[in-house]
This record gives structure tokens, C-alpha cells and sequence, in this order.
């Protein structure tokens, strides 16, 4: 199980030293920084967000990892893991639902499986693989890793199948202390697709403006869990 898992990061790497960036953009609404490219036949996009949260890192690590409360309500009929009643915390305009694994729940070294679906113009599914480390004593890393059914499969059977747009996508959280409760939170996502339309650089302010208002609510769902943790205290 540990080799495969780092084999997944390993060979998970986006990009070749052939990349060539052709767009950038800054969207302001949501304070993101955007790039994006050909890489060969592969077009890549990168959406970069960070922000200072004020709680101890238990608490910052609990709002990312709560994937069963992101979803887009209005999408309830569409559910297949949880229950049409349930009514998810924090909005994601996209998505459906997520489903989580636990293959290890101990606290800074978690690994979990979400099976994700997906709405947009269109039914999307994938599995992302979730791992969290200690980058030292106070720092953390969680990453997020696209799996193909291949992969996907060695860890656990029976899961959604990949059906995505895009070949790759990986995301990273890099969490620093500055002081005693108080956290600046960086996070990089990155994707790479071959699609015959995603590929054209005209089609990349349509991704864009999609990417920074994912990185807009995931934020607003991190800011907004850990205000309401910090009242409860």
C-alpha cells in the first residue's frame, strides 16, 4: 500500500520541461492568479489562491477535508451516495456529491478516497487520492491527486470511473504557521487535458473564470467553517 501510494505522487508530475505558458490572468473578484499553456499536444491550467487564517491547524485541517459538506444543493435530485434531504454547508457550484474512503485517519498523516460527481453541461465522475504530511513539526501538506481507473482500482474496488475532461489535475494546500493561531494557507490546482476544444487558447478565459470561482467558494467554505469553529471555543 505505501509503495503504490508513493508511486501515485511519483508519476503524477503535470508537466514536461517543454511547457510553453502563453496566458495569464489575475482575477481580482477572487484574488486568483491564473496560468495556462501548451505542453505537446496538452494544454495545462493553474489557478494559485492564498489566504491568512486565523485558528489553531486542527481546525483549518478539518475545513479542507470535509468533502461530504461542499456541494451544490440544487443538485440534490442528482445524488446517488447521500441522501436527496441532506443539505450540504458550503456551496460548490459543480458538484454533485462526494463519497469519502479512509485509509488512514490518523491526525497529519490522513489518506482518503473521494469519489466525486460532477455536474457541468454534462455528468462527470472521478476519484481523487488525499494525503496529508507534515512538511515539519507546525507545517502541513495536503494534496489532492486525479487517479486513473488504474490506480483507482489497486486502492479500492468498485468505485466511479474516470470520466473527466481532463487528463490530470492535481491540487496542493501548504499551510505555515506565522504565530499562535494564525495560518497563511496557499494553494496551488493544476490540470492538463488533450480535449479538442479545452486545448484552444480561446477557450482559456472560459476555464479561467471557471477555476477562480471554484478557488473563490472553496475559500469562502474554509473562511466560513473556521469562523463558526472559533465562536463555538
Amino acid at each position: 500500500m505505501k509503495t503504490l501510494l508513493i508511486t501515485i505522487l511519483l508519476t503524477s508530475s503535470l508537466y514536461s520541461s517543454n511547457k510553453v505558458i502563453d496566458k495569464k490572468d489575475y482575477n481580482k473578484e477572487n484574488d486568483v492568479h491564473l496560468i495556462s499553456g501548451m505542453d505537446g499536444d496538452y494544454r495545462f491550467y493553474i489557478g494559485k489562491k492564498e489566504a491568512i487564517l486565523k485558528s489553531n491547524l486542527q481546525e483549518i485541517l478539518a475545513s479542507i477535508l470535509n468533502y461530504t459538506e461542499k456541494c451544490n444543493n440544487e443538485y440534490s435530485d442528482r445524488r446517488l451516495f447521500t441522501p436527496k434531504s441532506k443539505k450540504c454547508l458550503y456551496h460548490n457550484s459543480n458538484l454533485i456529491e462526494s463519497k469519502v474512503h479512509i485509509l488512514n485517519n490518523k491526525m497529519f498523516a490522513q489518506k482518503y478516497l473521494v469519489e466525486r460527481r460532477i455536474y457541468n453541461s454534462g455528468l462527470y465522475t472521478h476519484v481523487d487520492l488525499i494525503q496529508v504530511s507534515k512538511t515539519d513539526s507546525e507545517n502541513i501538506k495536503v494534496t489532492q491527486t486525479m487517479l486513473s481507473n488504474k490506480e483507482a482500482s489497486q486502492l479500492k474496488k468498485g468505485l466511479v470511473e474516470n470520466n473527466s475532461v481532463f487528463n490530470k489535475a492535481i491540487a496542493t494546500f501548504n499551510i505555515k504557521k506565522l504565530e499562535t493561531n494564525k495560518y497563511k494557507v496557499k494553494y496551488e490546482y493544476s490540470n492538463k487535458t488533450d480535449h479538442w476544444l479545452l486545448t484552444k487558447s480561446f477557450t482559456a478565459s472560459r476555464v479561467f473564470n471557471s477555476v477562480s470561482s471554484g478557488l473563490g467558494l472553496l475559500f469562502t467554505a474554509l473562511k466560513e467553517q473556521v469562523e463558526t469553529s472559533q465562536k463555538k471555543i
